[in-house]
Order: structure tokens, then sequence, then C-alpha cells
């Protein structure tokens, strides 16, 4: 004897109701991900904002040697949301200035394990390629040493997401 089901109709409605749920998570996948790019941009590009208007403020008052306007801009750029800290260094590495002014004077320690840029083997990009790049380019002006750092990391993460953002300023002395 056949095992009846039920009618030809609910078998129908089942199939669509299962199609719709698995078409409407897929599309929510495929939103959530291009909405989580699109604020990570976002935020790299704040970054990079905030970055550039340091620069900026900051300049003129570092070739003079203007330790409280430093100060100043340093402790107005802790303001912005999502700052955690901001410091100034020397060629050196000597802190001239830091949002916590118990770091002034010190060297300047390498970045801890968490805020490496490395790419999908794990190798990190070190401070010695960074030099590298700097030391090949120091000729150029600001921006193309930017543009070369920004396309070094580029060519060595090949697309291998981070953990954080990415923030690069370049300042250089004319």
């Amino acid at each position: 004897m056949a095992k009846k089901y039920g009618s030809i109709k609910w078998e129908i409605t089942f199939v669509v109701v299962v199609l719709l749920v698995a078409v409407i998570g897929i599309l929510s996948f495929f939103i959530l991900n291009a909405q989580k790019k699109s604020l990570t941009n976002e935020v790299k590009l704040r970054g990079l904002s905030i970055a550039k208007n340091l620069a900026n403020s900051m300049a003129d008052f570092i070739l003079t040697g203007d330790e409280l306007s430093i100060a100043k801009i340093i402790s107005e750029t802790m303001n912005n949301k999502g700052v955690k800290y901001a410091l100034v260094a020397d060629v050196d590495g000597a802190i001239i200035s830091h949002n916590n002014v118990d770091n002034i004077g010190e060297k300047y320690e390498e970045l801890k394990p968490a805020e490496v840029i490395e790419n999908e083997a794990k190798e990190e990009f070190g401070d010695a390629r960074l030099h590298k790049v700097i030391q090949d380019n120091g000729s150029k002006s600001a921006k193309e040493i930017l543009d070369s750092i920004v396309g070094e990391i580029g060519g060595f993460v090949k697309g291998y997401e981070q953990s954080d953002d990415i923030a690069i300023m370049v300042v250089k002395k004319i």
C-alpha cells in the first residue's frame, strides 16, 4: 500500500516557502557583507581624514618646535570618537608629543602583535619593509611617499583582511 502524502497544494506551498527562506537568507548575507565593507571603508576614510588634518595642523609647529601647540592639537585630536591614542615622534623615534604626557621623550615602541600588518601566510610587513619604502622614495613628495607605502602594503597583504584599519600619515620637512 502506498504511503499517503498531503495534497499537492501543501507540497508546493512547502517547497515555495523553503525556497523563499533560502533566497532571503542568501540575500541577507550578501547585503550584510556589503554593508560591513562599506562601513569599514568609511572608518578607514575617517581615519585618513583625521590623520591628514592632524598632519596639516601640526606641520608648522613641528618645524618650529612649538611643543605647546603640538600638545594642544594632540589633545583636540583625542576628542574624535574612535581615536585611541595620538603621538608625534621624530625621525629617531623619540616621542615629541603624546596624549599621555608621561610618554613624551621616550622611544616609540613597535606595534603590538594584534596591530601588526600581516599577509595570509602570517608574515609581518614589519619596520624593515616600511623603512625601505621610505628610503627608496625619500626624495619624492609626501603624497608620493604615502602612495608608495600604501601600494607596498597592498601588494604585501594581497587582499588579506587586517584585524584593524590602517592609518598612515607622512609629514615631510621641506
